[in-house]
């Protein structure tokens, strides 16, 4: 009896430990991050009533999923076809740290920002998030090391 359960709690083990590591993910389009499960419990929790967009955009093309040069945030995103700054979904995860970053823009107008934009984000950030728009830095504050 004790064996059988003990082999019961074995074979379940691998299944949690499993879970991909985000880092692999490099490469793939930015719904991979979303659908990642240190990201969608978050993301899901913070775009309240905005999750039909969220979802949109990012099964929206954009470039694969990229690893700032310090190693640590994963980032990516989605446009739609009349631009990011019209409609798209950016979203990066902190490596060490599991804190997701994302910004959401849906006719032109920023829906969301997580963390909000007067709150500090990372610098390492700011060249991806120039990528995605333009503009959208200058609406940012970015922590300066």
């Amino acid at each position: 009896m004790i064996r059988s359960l003990l082999a019961l709690l074995l074979l379940a083990a691998p299944a949690a430990a499993q879970e991909v590591d985000p880092r692999t993910l490099a490469g793939q389009p930015v719904l991979a991050l979303a659908s990642h499960p240190a990201v969608t419990l978050t993301l899901r929790q913070s775009s309240g009533g905005r999750q039909s967009v969220v979802a949109r955009l990012a099964r929206a093309p954009g470039p694969p999923l990229r690893v700032t040069p310090d190693g640590r945030y994963l980032y990516g995103w989605g446009c739609g076809a009349a631009g990011c700054g019209v409609d798209g979904f950016f979203l990066g995860l902190d490596l060490t740290h599991e804190q997701i970053f994302v910004v959401l823009v849906s006719d032109g107008v920023p829906l969301l920002w997580v963390p909000p934009r007067a709150s500090p984000w990372p610098a390492a950030l700011e060249a991806p998030l120039r990528e995605f728009s333009a503009e959208m830095p200058g609406r940012m504050n970015f922590a300066r090391p």
